[in-house]
């Protein structure tokens, strides 16, 4: 199933059964904010989930934002944002992330969930405030909302399968993830215990890729903690020096050193990736954004860059393009520790430990 269509069901089925959840005591106590990535449009999320007359944008007037948040009708609504953030769009930002915190708005119960929407890159000024959610993928169809709603027969039931699963949850955002996720299991995925295993595994990677973000060691830093753990694992035979590079190779299986860059073929990339449990398009956002990038982009519409070789040489119609990324940054380590058996090393001294 499109992981994509997964979220949004979680997302739904948290709006639609949000009084439920806050008589439960389960409350996210912050604004989900979904990062689109890989040219995902806002208008196939908007019509996913039948919200586009709840989105809000710097444009909308504050008192028509109000209006949306008061009368959400237990679905979720929506601002669109962007990097810039400007004053208006901090306004209603804080409308949604106040309302989500207290679960109330003009002295009633919120009934619905809010939701940031942003194209790219999360802006640096909420980033702190919201939990993170990257899609890389559009969703496929609509969302059916009668069919995320638990019978009120089996509410017992249910209650007392939510607190037996979340009762070892360390977080806020654990807690209620885990809690929408036994009301999927006692409604649309009931009987489909192959598919409750899918969407249990999407709210692990949504937490994992949430808990990097947050943690004191950013993704960068884990990013570069994982390179240099597949580099270590295939005793780096994979590293070169672009004066060194062999006739015969797969660019795409290779790192490459020139004096101020490190190159990444595709495949080196996607399985970093992997173990991070982050999509590559949304890892690619994480590492390049606007100031300080550690992924430099040749073009800002591509995110590889040409190898600087002699393509002729390598029987080549053009040069390779690679990940590049600033080699200074990698070596300053992010306060992060790369050791081989005889100490700390950067980048370039890996070459003495290949064997």
């Amino acid at each position: 199933m499109n992981v994509t269509n997964m979220i949004l069901d979680l997302i739904a089925c948290a709006a639609i059964n949000s009084p439920l959840l806050r008589n439960w005591g389960f409350n996210l106590c912050m604004p989900l904010c979904l990062i689109l990535t890989g040219g995902v449009q806002i208008s196939r999320v908007l019509d996913y989930l039948n919200t586009s007359s709840r989105l809000m944008t710097a444009l909308t007037p504050y008192k028509q934002c109000r209006r949306i948040v008061e009368h959400a009708d237990n679905f979720p609504v929506l601002l669109s944002i962007t990097r810039s953030f400007s004053a208006e769009i901090s306004a209603r930002f804080n409308l949604l992330n106040e309302t989500e915190n207290s679960g109330r708005i003009a002295g009633k119960s919120f009934r619905g969930i809010t939701l940031i929407i942003a194209q790219g890159a999360l802006p640096t000024p909420i980033k702190d405030t919201v939990f993170p959610i990257f899609i890389s993928k559009a969703p496929e169809g609509v969302c059916d909302y009668e069919v995320l709603v638990p019978a009120e027969a089996e509410l017992p039931q249910l209650y007392n399968s939510i607190n037996v699963t979340t009762k070892d949850s360390v977080t806020g955002s654990e807690r209620f993830l885990h809690a929408v996720l036994q009301i999927l299991k006692y409604s649309k995925l009931k009987h489909e215990y192959e598919q409750y295993c899918n969407y249990e595994i999407t709210i692990q990677n949504m937490l994992t890729a949430y808990e990097n973000i947050n943690n004191q060691r950013t993704v960068i830093d884990f990013f570069i903690e994982e390179l240099f753990s597949w580099g270590k694992a295939n005793n780096f035979h994979s590293l070169y020096n672009v004066g060194e590079l062999p006739e015969d190779i797969d660019f795409s299986k290779i790192m490459v050193t020139t004096e101020d860059y490190l190159f990444l073929g595709e495949k080196i990339f996607l399985a970093v990736a992997a173990e991070l449990h982050i999509e590559a398009n949304d890892l690619k956002c994480i590492l390049s954004p606007k100031e300080n990038p550690l992924l430099i982009r040749q073009e800002s519409s591509c995110y590889t860059s040409k190898l600087p070789l002699k393509s002729a040489y390598y029987n080549l119609k053009t040069a390779p393009h690679m990940y590049r990324f600033d080699l200074s940054f990698i070596n300053k380590g992010r306060g992060g520790v790369y050791e081989v058996e005889d100490g700390k090393l950067t980048i370039e001294k890996l070459f003495s430990v290949r064997r």
